[in-house]
């Protein structure tokens, strides 16, 4: 990039369902969200429970035992998905090539935004 980011914020994966938060996310930064299909999700979440036991998460079952069990989850999320001007789909690609996705969405976002004029400061996400 050849400019700093302003900065990047990671959000949990339940920020984006409060209505409140999601507001004040799209108002206040460029959101790019990264997502994984229902499918994909699933085995991965199943392999790492296999091998990790009970890796805390506070809106994964556990034990994973059904893509049924995180349908609910997905559905919760789905506004949170369709909100967002840039996704990016992580599928099973190398954290190499996610990263570069990202640094091209965030530039891109940077160039609209001083298109746009100066940026607005960013509101608090509520917990």
């Amino acid at each position: 990039m050849a400019s700093t980011p302003k900065g990047i914020l990671v959000l949990g994966e339940g920020t984006l369902i409060d209505p409140e938060n999601r507001r004040a996310v799209l108002e206040g930064a460029d959101l790019v969200y990264l997502y994984r299909d229902l499918p994909i999700s699933y085995w991965l979440l199943r392999q790492r429970q296999e091998q990790a036991g009970n890796p805390w998460r506070p809106f994964v079952p556990f034990p994973l035992e059904s893509l049924d069990q995180l349908r609910p989850l997905y559905d919760r999320r789905k506004e949170g998905l369709e909100a967002a001007p840039r996704k990016i789909d992580l599928g099973r690609r190398h954290p190499g090539v996610i990263a570069r996705a990202l640094a091209a969405e965030l530039h891109q976002a940077e160039r609209l935004s001083s298109r746009r004029g100066p940026e607005a400061t960013a509101p608090e996400v509520a917990s």
